[in-house]
């Protein structure tokens, strides 16, 4: 794969096996549940982030992938140069993360998530949370990423889901800030803002 943007597309088809107890934790533990953190200006962080319906650019250089993303935006830092996770590595939002390639297809490990990321849009990671994504273009206009989540904490097991990525026109992702997005009673506006995307 050579430098390119994409935005993500479709849905999540299985829901995820959270386990009743920690739904239930998330509840009794933060007057915000139900909010997502977007609405609170923070990123959704992994593995949330790689499901939001906005652009993300992939940018390869030798040892290591980034990924930029139009919200915040977020930036994730794969090495493949070899590395191993560190034996105790500060929890991001983005956390830590090492790949390698496999053939044509991106392996990517990632732990340290701090326990303020999403699973998904209102539902935190636990601070335990093992993401591994497989990366390849299915054809030269489509990225599929294929994505488990093992978390001992808040799923009663492994869950898998996978997403498609529709090319940009352009190339390049905008910068995407919700702070300069907010209505006249001082909300986050959530409409993505205009882009050269299309999604399927």
């Amino acid at each position: 794969m050579s430098d390119s943007a994409f935005q993500a597309s479709g849905k999540i088809a299985d829901k995820a096996p959270y386990k009743p107890a920690y739904l239930q934790t998330q509840k009794e533990a933060t007057s915000d549940t139900g909010k997502p953190n977007a609405s609170k200006c923070l990123p959704s962080g992994m593995p949330g982030i790689m499901g939001v319906p906005l652009g993300f650019e992939f940018i390869f250089s030798p040892g290591r992938v980034t990924i930029l993303t139009e919200e915040g935006p977020m930036i994730r830092r794969i090495y493949t140069d070899g590395r191993k996770h560190g034996e105790d590595p500060v929890p991001t939002y983005a956390g830590d993360s090492v790949g390698h390639w496999d053939g044509p297809v991106l392996v990517i490990d990632t732990i340290a998530i701090t326990r303020k990321a999403e699973f998904i849009r209102r539902v935190k990671t636990s601070g335990q949370t093992h993401v591994t994504e497989h990366i390849y273009l299915v054809d030269h206009n489509h990225l599929r990423v294929d994505t488990t989540i093992e978390d001992p904490v808040a799923l009663n097991a492994p869950w898998s889901y996978s997403w498609t990525y529709e090319r940009s026109n352009t190339g390049f992702v905008e910068s995407y800030y919700c702070d300069d997005n907010r209505d006249a009673n001082g909300e986050p506006d959530l409409t993505p803002p205009p882009s050269q995307f299309s999604s399927h």
